[in-house]
């Protein structure tokens, strides 16, 4: 229940308070796993022929060892920041179904399951496009300092020099796009699309299934 400016007690959220409590718990789940989503990077990115890591646990210990507690929230700016996809993606997908709605029942015909299908595509492939950034630059801030990958790895005569070391945001940003170019900072898109969208546009028909059922 929400209370309105008369005191009075209502059974619905609006759609702007719904949106600010799932940013708030956006918010807090971010900060909460960030070190899941550090750890996990770091395993993806090693090797078999250059091992660093035996397994979560020993990710976990070598971070706080090498660098500190707080390598266990590399890239957290970028990962409150990605709360935006959701609020973006809930505002596309209820202005495009509010829009087709007015336009169909006009006409007398009613919305289908299959509107809700598209309209959450969409509504997630337009957020996807507008944050996807965010996750590149998150993920290259969480992978290993090259200056720990340099000083751990064997002896010898001749070193090859570490990979960039990003320093925060901007830094990443500045070398991505002076280095590759900004296709850089959408690297791995098409395959974050063919993850994401179906299960968004399922999610958004059986929300709209369910809702108009009850």
């Amino acid at each position: 229940f929400a209370q309105d400016s008369r005191g009075l007690y209502r059974a619905e959220l609006s759609f702007g308070e719904r949106l600010g409590c799932s940013a708030g718990a956006g918010v807090v789940t971010a900060t909460a796993t960030q070190p899941v989503w550090v750890v996990k990077t770091r395993l993806q990115l090693q090797t078999t022929r250059h091992a660093h890591y035996t397994g979560m646990l020993d990710v976990a210990q070598r971070i706080a060892h090498e660098e500190g507690s707080h390598g266990l929230w590399r890239g957290l700016v970028p990962s409150l920041c990605l709360v935006s996809n959701i609020a973006l993606q809930m505002f596309l997908y209820e202005e495009l179904l509010s829009r087709l709605r007015v336009k169909m029942e006009s006409g007398s015909v009613s919305v289908e399951g299959w509107h809700s299908f598209v309209c959450g595509a969409a509504a997630k492939v337009c957020a996807c496009c507008t944050t996807y950034p965010l996750q590149v630059i998150r993920t290259r801030l969480q992978q290993r300092d090259p200056s720990l990958l340099s000083s751990s790895s064997s002896s010898s005569t001749t070193t090859k020099p570490a990979t960039r070391h990003y320093t925060g945001v901007l830094d990443v940003v500045g070398k991505t796009v002076a280095g590759e170019g900004v296709r850089g900072l959408y690297k791995g898109l098409s395959t974050n699309l063919v993850r994401v969208v179906p299960g968004a546009a399922i999610t958004f028909t059986v929300y709209e299934a369910v809702k108009n059922n009850l």
